[in-house]
């Protein structure tokens, strides 16, 4: 499958190189792909052969599957948004959102975006025929490829089919099982289980942990 990852940061090239290492092609979207730490990841990805940057807007085009990977900060997010969905190059794709609206200020933590609202929706709401599912947002990039150890992936979105797609990548991601939150409404509660997950990392200075969700009656 061609990936289509928007966003060259750290999440989006830890993402890549898994996405990468289960046999798919992946095209990272950047704001400039000729630039030094783009042409560096290119010759370092694990299959160099598979792999290639374009604009946001290109890479949004060619995908099958689109990954959201872009800052925390909203209006960046929505600006890389606006930028790959001219055209329609997103509607009727599969997108997974892996955002959190998180602002750290060590020791704080704060979510900027938050209550009845949340990163998942406004993705949702900007891209009405796009089929956006929540994921990647409760756990530390350290582990979103064959985690360590028994952690549960979270998801929530609109649509059944991209659910399903999405539970099969986390399957082979090495994730031995996917939680289904419900619709996208549910990012609200999966981004501040993701801003959780940061709060620990500071107060126990450790990034060895992630969620399981545990029958008592086991």
């Amino acid at each position: 499958m061609k990936i289509g990852i928007l966003g060259s940061g750290n999440v989006g090239q830890t993402l890549a190189s898994g996405f990468l290492s289960e046999g798919h092609t992946v095209v990272l979207g950047t704001r400039d792909p000729t630039s030094a730490k783009i042409v560096q990841w290119l010759k370092s990805a694990p299959h160099p052969d598979r792999s290639s940057a374009a604009s946001y807007a290109d890479t949004a085009a060619g995908a099958e599957l689109v990954v959201l990977a872009s800052p925390s900060d909203w209006a960046a997010t929505e600006e890389v948004i606006r930028a790959a969905s001219g055209g329609g190059a997103l509607d009727g794709k599969v997108l997974i959102d892996t955002v959190n609206a998180t602002v750290v200020e060590y020791p704080k933590v704060e979510l900027v975006i938050a209550g009845n609202d949340s990163v998942g929706e406004r993705v949702q709401s900007l891209l009405p025929n796009t089929h956006v599912v929540k994921m990647f947002n409760t756990i530390g990039l350290d582990h979103f490829y064959k985690p360590k150890g028994p952690a549960d992936m979270f998801i929530c979105g609109n649509d059944a089919a991209a659910k399903v797609t999405a539970t099969e990548i986390a399957l082979a991601f090495g994730y031995p099982r996917v939680i289904d939150t419900g619709d996208i409404q549910s990012s609200r509660f999966l981004e501040s289980l993701g801003a959780l997950w940061v709060v620990h990392a500071l107060r126990g200075q450790t990034r060895r942990h992630a969620w399981k969700l545990i029958d008592l009656d086991e």
